[in-house]
């Protein structure tokens, strides 16, 4: 479903906005939850969002979400480029993040190391804010090359 509402530039697709606000919530959520877990022979080890780049997620996805409200309350194309931008840079640390843990499951000696929830729940989030961001721009690209819609 696509909702949209009428601006000076006329309609403007709403969808983006909620895409984007979901994913910023999403990075804050995954932020705060648990990224790894490693099991060895002395106990239980469990890595948290904010043990990691959880507070560099947690900053990303509040701003996500304080430009999605606003293009929601004040819908206009520069929101977008911020959204961009931290999407991408979420996506690319999260991916980073990934790696790093993947790499140490391959190399646990004597221990059990999982990725645990949180982790994926930053890169849906930074996919999902990223999503949108672009497909807004887009949208904000074909209105101004046709022109608002005659009155």
């Amino acid at each position: 479903m696509t909702e949209t509402v009428q601006s000076a530039s006329g309609t403007v697709n709403r969808t983006p906005a909620i895409m984007a606000l979901v994913g910023g919530a999403a990075l804050i959520l995954g932020a705060l939850l648990e990224w790894a877990t490693v099991i060895t022979d002395v106990g239980t080890l469990s890595i948290s969002g904010t043990d990691a780049d959880g507070e560099v997620m947690l900053f990303c996805g509040v701003v996500i979400v304080v430009l999605a409200v606003l293009d929601l309350a004040l819908p206009g194309p520069w929101w977008w480029i911020g959204v961009g931008i931290l999407g991408t840079f979420a996506l690319f640390a999260g991916l980073i993040d990934y790696f790093n843990v993947t790499e140490g499951i391959q190399e646990a000696e004597g221990g059990d190391v999982s990725i645990s929830a949180g982790l994926y729940v930053v890169l849906l989030g930074a996919a999902l804010a990223l999503a949108g961001a672009l497909i807004r721009e887009r949208s904000v690209r074909s209105v101004t090359a046709d022109g608002p819609p005659p009155a």
